[in-house]
């Protein structure tokens, strides 16, 4: 893709896991195993980070800073 080459890009990804969370590359779904679909982030350098696209509220993310704020205060006394 010289040129026109996209740097950063999702991708539909799925994951076999078993009912502990270990993932399993061999397994089929079913029989004790469950198939989780997921999104993949690609990078241009071919590095690949399987994501949870998640939308967030900006209130609910400044008091989750703020109670982490709080709480290491706290581990610092």
């Amino acid at each position: 893709m010289a040129g026109g080459a996209r740097a950063l890009y999702l991708k539909p990804t799925e994951v076999t896991v078993d009912r502990m969370g270990v993932i399993s590359p061999t397994a089929v779904a079913g029989d004790g195993y469950s198939r989780l679909d997921f999104p993949e982030l690609v990078a241009r350098d071919r590095r690949q980070w399987i994501v949870v696209v998640a939308r967030i509220s900006r209130k609910d993310a400044q008091e989750a800073l703020e109670r982490r704020q709080q709480a290491n205060r706290y581990l610092v006394i």
